[in-house]
């Protein structure tokens, strides 16, 4: 199984964290789509200018950041420390 190093928002921390995914729609199975960088704005804090990551399934399910946090807590990829 192919896994990949992302930066996403962590909105409650509202930093960008480095983490690290099964490149798997967790959702179907089939393969998420290719990283592009993304401009990201924190629209509580106004904290902006930060470099994250993102992409879009060809299934058409979408990864929303929230859920790839908890999915990132969870697969045994990460460091636990940066995401608790």
């Amino acid at each position: 199984m192919e896994i990949r190093t992302v930066k996403i928002p962590y909105a409650d921390k509202d930093i960008i964290v480095e983490i690290r995914l099964n490149w798997v729609c967790p959702k179907c199975g089939k393969k998420r789509g290719e990283v592009t960088s993304a401009m990201y704005c924190n629209k509580e804090t106004g904290k902006n200018g930060q470099v994250c990551h993102t992409w879009m399934n060809a299934c058409g399910d979408i990864d929303m950041y929230p859920e790839v946090i908890e999915e990132a807590k969870n697969n045994g990829l990460n460091d636990s420390e940066i995401l608790h």
